[in-house]
């Protein structure tokens, strides 16, 4: 809402999945503000080295040419410190090495750059909250993807995630407090699988697609999954050419409801309110 956050009219808007009732809204060329939505609070952050190289490349001309990352928020369950991290693929940028991470500190209100991922991260979703870590997904390399983990206490990479499928249609997300890679689409299937506590995967549970919702006599088709309720309900965004749609499966009753439709297009987070600041 502009009534509460300064922006730029003419300023393309993204915002990071939730943490303990926080989200930051940013731009990829300037603004960045830590919310409470909640509790209409809002603290405004200093721009990002990231945001400074794009902008000099739209001066330049250069905007067709790049790619832009989502930033992730998250916490240090040690420390309990907040953190933003932006991580991004270098050569686009002409930067060394394959990947720039750049960490933001609440507690210092600055920007510093760690060593980044060895392997190119995917741009397609936001990154995903999990226990003291960020996560994201690497592009497909030799038919394989990687969950990249970032620990935001030691902040350090981990990649040895691996996982045990091959598609172009995954995404990742934080279900019921366990790190999840869903697939969408293949055989009318929306399938989900889970990290258990042993570091291996596991199939939660698969969508029939196929299945025409309350609200229409069509398939569902392509979703994307945003939270779990009630333990065993799932809310998807289904994924229009215009407008959006938020539907409710009970895998119990194998069936959809429609929970909020609307003419303006966007993307979804899961949000649970706070009454934090920082």
């Amino acid at each position: 809402s502009r009534s509460y956050y300064p922006f730029c009219d003419k300023l393309l808007i993204f915002v990071t999945e939730s943490c303990d009732g926080l989200i930051c809204i940013y731009g990829f060329t300037q603004c960045i503000y830590v919310v409470n939505p909640s509790i209409n609070w809002y603290r405004s952050l200093p721009s990002a080295m990231l945001q400074k190289i794009i902008q000099d490349m739209f001066n330049q001309g250069d905007e067709m040419s790049i790619n832009c990352p989502f930033l992730g928020l998250g916490r240090d369950k040690i420390n309990g410190e907040y953190k933003l991290v932006w991580l991004y693929n270098s050569k686009e940028l002409g930067l060394d090495n394959v990947t720039t991470c750049e960490v933001f500190s609440f507690n210092t209100n600055t920007w510093r750059n760690v060593t980044g991922s060895p392997y190119i991260v995917s741009y397609g979703h936001n990154p995903t909250y999990v226990d003291g870590s960020l996560y994201w997904l690497s592009e497909i390399y030799n038919s394989k993807s990687h969950v990249v983990a970032f620990d935001l206490y030691s902040e350090t990479f981990e990649v040895s995630l691996k996982l045990p499928f091959t598609t172009a249609g995954l995404a990742i997300k934080n279900l019921n407090g366990r790190l999840c890679v869903s697939e969408a689409g293949k055989d009318m299937k929306h399938e989900v699988w889970s990290l258990n506590t042993s570091k291996k995967w596991e199939k939660t549970f698969s969508i029939d697609l196929s299945i025409p919702s309350s609200c229409s006599d069509q398939p569902v088709r392509s979703t994307q999954i945003i939270t779990t309720f009630q333990k065993n309900k799932i809310v998807l965004h289904r994924l229009e050419a215009s407008g959006r749609t938020l539907m409710i499966h009970d895998p119990q009753q194998n069936s959809f409801d429609l929970a909020f439709k609307s003419k303006h297009s966007g993307f979804s987070i899961a949000y649970f309110p706070s009454l934090l600041t920082v």
